[in-house]
């Protein structure tokens, strides 16, 4: 079911790329598909991808909420005194943004391909 709000995928960051995926290929038999040259990727996990991100240990771990309409969910975050970030876009996969609530927590917002 795509509905709107619905978890989309989680990003996680690591300070060491290879012990976490060591971890959490152990853990749960995840298997890690590099994304860049630079060893960024993502797990293959039985409720989907969680994104890696290399030498980023302040991120630790984001959940993106699946939206139909990515621009109206951007300004109705911004309208209930939220921060929404510029569009990004990854090939074949979506387009999506880094947000925050009034408080500073972080979320985000994805709009699937």
């Amino acid at each position: 079911m795509n509905k709107d709000g619905a978890v989309s995928f989680i990003e996680m960051g690591t300070g060491d790329k290879e012990k976490t995926v060591a971890f959490f290929s152990a853990l749960f038999g995840w298997s890690f598909s590099p994304m860049d040259d630079e060893g960024n990727g993502w797990f293959d996990t039985p409720g989907g991808r969680i994104g890696l991100h290399i030498n980023d240990p302040g991120w630790e771990m984001v959940s993106f909420f699946r939206v139909s309409d990515l621009e109206a969910a951007m300004a109705t975050v911004r309208e209930l005194g939220g921060e929404a970030g510029d569009i990004a876009v990854a090939e074949g996969f979506g387009r999506f943004s880094n947000c925050k609530d009034p408080q500073g927590m972080r979320f985000g917002l994805h709009e699937p391909a």
